[in-house]
């Protein structure tokens, strides 16, 4: 019986001597990127049905163990810097509070598989649009498309 099993043996002894040396991890682990978090962080943006401390940076500091990025709405926009490719998880930490020229980005990034974050109040509840440095509530939006 032992000469049936013998090749079963030796591969089991090769093998876990491969687990003890790590070799089998070459084989196995594939190279991952570290998890990158954009925050948005804009001046000036209004925040809906968030508290007052709840700040971008006070976000980026408790997740201060992840490569974490900070996005104002000129970079969200463009669908190059919003790419499932460069983030993993976007961070709206406005409430319900979006810049309007964001929407076609951020609705692209969810639908290529990027995770998205909102910190309050119903998400895209508020599209907002920048009339010169203030930011306004744009109410002939379509709001119920991103719902």
């Amino acid at each position: 019986m032992l000469k049936r099993h013998k090749p079963i043996i030796i591969f089991l002894i090769f093998f876990i001597s491969c687990l003890n040396y790590g070799a089998i991890r070459v084989f196995s682990e594939k190279e991952t990127k570290p998890f990158t978090i954009a925050i948005f962080k804009e001046e000036n943006f209004p925040r809906i049905g968030v508290p007052d401390g709840l700040t971008p940076g006070w976000i980026g500091e408790r997740l201060k163990d992840y490569n974490i990025i900070y996005m104002n709405a000129d970079e969200i926009k463009d669908k190059g810097s919003l790419s499932v490719d460069k983030i993993d998880l976007l961070i709206l930490p406005y409430g319900q509070a979006v810049p309007e020229k964001a929407l076609s980005a951020i609705e692209e990034f969810i639908k290529e598989g990027g995770g998205i974050f909102t910190t309050g109040g119903r998400p895209f509840g508020s599209i907002l649009r920048k009339n010169g440095k203030i930011w306004e509530k744009d109410n002939s939006f379509d709001v119920e498309k991103y719902l």
